[in-house]
């Protein structure tokens, strides 16, 4: 993760050439690199020259880690109890559904929604150092996305419900039974898109209006416009509803507490704001639904508003205190001042080595 959140910016290979230490030029060892444990093995600083880790890069690595194991036991193992327009199956625990009928349809979601919030929080790092979400990154991900809905419409479980598009429910059976071709699914995540697409760019411009002049807003803009569009295309337009409230409260902690940070970190309340809606989709989609009475709808989402709203304002307290130009990322102590964006400095492993790709 951390080596997509540097090098795909930076127009680098993902691959090649292999990580190195930037101070003494090292290669990492492959030990070394395993994630998390690598960092504890070194006790945060390079094996060769004992440079300084930066503690974002284990950090990071746990949040996907963690990501993992939570949707597996909230949403798998609970046999989807937080997602909408879904019966939960007469059994649960891990071992059982695993084993059970009902572990495909399961799987198929938990691998959905776990694809999302890693590709968000990529996004949002990305957002976060101030860099460009590179269009490939995109493209690596939505193209292939868009063929499985076709096959697999039933990934979203709200359908996008928009009348007056044709071929929204056309089909065409497979030709061999097992599978069906079905334009529900892309027309499903192609409006998701667009909306989100246009509420992330709206989001960002408002939070473009409201920082300092000084910062490259127009890039920001166009980072939170890709954000929506790709949690509008994972989870439908309707989730975009949702997500708008959410968005609004954790921006209203941020002009409160840490203004100036306002479009760093509007990527990482996105992410924060995605994943607490996935864990309580169901609550969420009560929401726009009349027929229950209003104050049961609120009580069922106040949990998740609550813990984003600690979440974000911890978050600004614990930005505004690194300095403006290093935020999460430390600094080696013998590094002279730089203008250079925060993504630029401290200790990159992923960095590659000079001379192997080209360059001086």
């Amino acid at each position: 993760m951390n080596v997509v959140i540097y090098r795909m910016p930076a127009g680098l290979n993902l691959s090649k050439p292999k990580s190195r230490c930037p101070k003494c030029l090292t290669p990492i060892r492959m030990r070394h690199n395993i994630p998390v444990f690598g960092w504890l093995m070194l006790r945060g600083k390079c094996f060769d020259c004992k440079a300084p880790i930066s503690f974002r890069y284990p950090l990071i690595e746990a949040t996907v880690g963690g990501l993992f194991v939570l949707l597996l036991l909230w949403e798998f193992a609970s046999g989807g109890a937080n997602l909408p327009n879904h019966t939960e199956p007469p059994i649960s625990g891990l071992i059982r559904l695993v084993s059970s009928r009902h572990s495909g349809t399961l799987f198929s979601w938990y691998g959905w929604h776990v694809t999302l919030l890693t590709l968000l929080l990529a996004m949002a790092m990305m957002q976060f150092d101030r860099e460009r979400i590179p269009v490939r990154l995109l493209m690596f991900t939505l193209i292939p996305a868009l063929i499985v809905t076709a096959f697999l419409p039933k990934l979203y479980l709200v359908p996008h419900q928009i009348p007056g598009i044709p071929f929204a429910d056309a089909s065409v059976p497979g030709a061999s039974g097992s599978f069906s071709f079905s334009l529900s699914g892309p027309i499903t995540g192609l409006t998701g898109l667009l909306s989100g697409f246009l509420v992330g760019g709206f989001f960002g411009l408002i939070a473009k209006s409201v920082t300092s002049p000084s910062t490259n807003g127009t890039q920001s803009v166009r980072n939170l416009a890709f954000m929506g569009a790709v949690i509008g295309f994972f989870l439908g337009w309707q989730a975009i509803c949702c997500l708008v409230l959410m968005t609004l409260l954790a921006t209203l902690i941020l002009l409160i507490c840490n203004r100036s940070q306002l479009l760093q970190l509007a990527g990482i309340t996105l992410f924060l704001s995605s994943l607490l809606f996935i864990l309580w989709w169901r609550d969420f989609q009560h929401l726009l639904e009349m027929a229950i009475p209003l104050g049961e709808r609120l009580t069922g989402i106040l949990l998740p508003l609550t813990i984003l709203l600690i979440s974000t304002f911890v978050l600004t307290l614990w930005v505004k205190k690194c300095p403006s130009n290093e935020t999460l990322i430390a600094a080696a102590p013998d590094q002279e001042e730089s203008s250079e964006p925060a993504s630029e400095q401290g200790f990159k492993p992923d960095l590659p080595l000079p001379n192997q790709s080209g360059e001086s």
